[in-house]
């Protein structure tokens, strides 16, 4: 099957899904953090192409970091997969995504990080 024409791909869903909350599957941060930056980039590059380059978002840079330890054992706040939502939920790793504002290359402005709820 050709991957451009796949509309089940993860590619195609992630540029078609109508949120970024609809982009995510449950106990998946890795493939869900994948698919959020792959519709930003996209996003930021069609934005580019449609109004010349001069668009809000060119200062904004993406970062996927993983998060583990050598006890294989992460708490991370706010997950749905917690009983409470105020307690911690137990990873043995977890993935999310940060999108930083550069307004100048000396001073970051941390705008969004996208830290998926499962």
């Amino acid at each position: 099957m050709n991957k451009k024409t796949d509309t089940n791909s993860a590619a195609s869903t992630a540029l078609s899904c109508s949120s970024e909350r609809s982009l995510r599957n449950p106990c998946y941060c890795e493939e869900n953090v994948w698919r959020l930056a792959y519709r930003k980039v996209h996003e930021q590059d069609i934005n580019n192409h449609h109004n010349d380059g001069n668009n809000n978002n060119n200062n904004e840079e993406y970062h996927v970091v993983f998060i583990s330890n050598e006890e294989k054992c992460c708490p991370m706040f706010q997950q749905l997969a917690a009983e409470n939502e105020a307690k911690p939920c137990f990873w043995d790793y977890h993935v999310i995504f940060i999108c930083t504002m550069n307004n100048n290359k000396e001073e970051e402005e941390y705008r969004h990080i996208y830290a998926p709820k499962f």
